[in-house]
């Protein structure tokens, strides 16, 4: 990244490679070298977000509604999707905030630059930020991933009970190392990867045509962490 007419740069920069599995290897291998003599070379991998958090939004309004409205107020016509999360305790309302999918890095660095501060949705102003990156992981270390992620549960206490049931009618019961459940989600640990991948594949049919998600958990990565979350929320 240049700077000054380039002139002088700002002391970083980055590399495309064809591949992910080649950037790792150059990260490997380049990652605390001397670089020119002088430099001692940092390295991590980039990711390129694509998805900008907009908070602040009515509860009551509905995904096509927020779209319609960024078309017809804004002429943003180059959204891929927006992503929507149910209401805690209304599952016909939205929890305030959406995430807007673009195509490219580009355009959601665009859509940032131009909407930051400036952007305003049925009558209000809207926070317009980043989203947390959506973290990619090597498939020797999803190997090693053994509970599964659920969303979109019911959160009252009752039926966070009736949950644990099904789970275990559905499941061997002494498959699973443990349930954990807060407000419209749940991880489940499994014994072994093996026992997790066949219990994916019953909860997914479980909860087929239901509004509730099932998926992989992402393993920690410093996105998940809580220094990083708190950084962002500045």
């Amino acid at each position: 990244m240049v700077q000054d007419h380039g002139v002088s740069n700002r002391g970083f920069a980055y590399v495309t490679y064809m591949n992910s599995t080649l950037a790792r290897k150059a990260m490997k291998e380049l990652s605390s070298k001397v670089f020119l003599g002088t430099t001692v070379l940092s390295m991590e991998l980039s990711i390129d977000n694509c998805r900008i958090f907009i908070g602040g939004l009515p509860v009551h309004k509905t995904k096509k509604e927020i779209w319609h409205q960024l078309i017809e107020l804004y002429n943003v016509t180059n959204i891929v999707n927006v992503i929507v999360y149910k209401n805690y305790f209304n599952s016909s309302y939205n929890r305030g905030f959406v995430f807007l999918e673009f195509g490219t890095h580009e355009e959601a660095s665009h859509f940032r630059a131009k909407f930051q501060d400036k952007l305003a949705l049925f009558g209000r102003q809207v926070f317009v930020d980043w989203s947390i990156p959506v973290q990619e992981y090597d498939a020797n270390v999803l190997e090693n991933v053994k509970i599964i992620f659920l969303r979109g549960l019911s959160v009252s206490d009752a039926s966070k009970w009736k949950f644990r049931q099904t789970l275990y009618e559905l499941l061997d019961k002494t498959n699973i190392e443990k349930v954990y459940t807060h407000r419209d989600y749940a991880f489940v640990h499994f014994v072994s990867k093996q026992v997790a991948e066949l219990s994916l594949g019953k909860l997914k049919d479980f909860y087929s045509g239901s509004q509730v998600e099932v998926m992989w958990a992402n393993p920690p990565s410093k996105f998940s962490h809580r220094s990083f979350r708190q950084k962002a929320s500045i």
